[in-house]
């Protein structure tokens, strides 16, 4: 196998891009996918609102065109990553990437389903795109961090990250439940780790390098 890819996940504010930032200064022979928010916001309307704050202001209207344009953008740029890798590399090469195609339908798609803002007919059309598209680079591991929603709800505010405004409580509860509900089913192998105040960086990175030899003594 040429590769191994491994989906870090976790809440909205969980602390998944500093978790990242401290991946590639540390372990320099990860690759990295960043997950697409700049692409999100860069498609923007007549009146000037980008796609993000769009769903969050109407996730009934939006949560379909939304859902889709994750998915296309993260496929698009984990086959860029894959594309990129040095072919003459015998060991498997490890690619972890914020969220995966995995996440946008177990996680964020089927909690707007459920919801009712995607509707049976959405979500049939959903369901064509991912198992066509989805299943073209699976993923081989999930590093998951537990976060509590007020903490998540704190970050969130503090970063002031622009299309973010209308998060509220309800919908980080809501996701941290489907998020714990799809970690504990999978039979994928998860590492679940804490970005609380008080836990150690270099204690999350070690667990990181274990979980990645365990992974790739799977599928060398």
């Amino acid at each position: 196998m040429s590769h191994i890819i491994i989906s870090l996940d976790g809440n909205i504010g969980a602390g998944k891009s500093t978790l990242l930032t401290e991946i590639r200064n540390k372990l320099h022979d990860i690759h990295i996918v960043d997950e697409p928010v700049g692409q999100w916001t860069a498609l923007k309307n007549a009146e000037g609102k980008n796609l993000l704050e769009l769903f969050y202001e109407d996730k009934k209207r939006w949560a379909y065109t939304f859902q889709n344009c994750a998915i296309l953008t993260r496929l698009k740029n984990i086959q860029d990553a894959v594309e990129n890798l040095d072919s003459t590399m015998k060991a498997p090469q490890v690619i972890i990437t914020e969220r995966s195609v995995l996440t946008d339908k177990h996680v964020f798609a089927e909690m707007l389903r459920d919801g009712g803002d995607i509707d049976p007919l959405e979500w049939e059309l959903y369901e064509s795109w991912f198992n066509i598209f989805g299943k073209k680079y699976p993923v081989r591991g999930i590093i998951y961090i537990s976060t509590s929603s007020n903490t998540s709800n704190e970050r969130i505010k503090i970063r002031n990250r622009h299309g973010e405004g209308n998060i509220g409580i309800d919908y980080l509860d809501a996701l941290d439940n489907q998020h714990k509900k799809w970690v504990e089913s999978t039979n994928i192998p998860v590492l679940t780790l804490s970005t609380e105040v008080g836990i150690s960086v270099e204690k999350n990175i070690e667990e990181i390098k274990l979980f990645i030899e365990r992974l790739k003594g799977m599928y060398a």
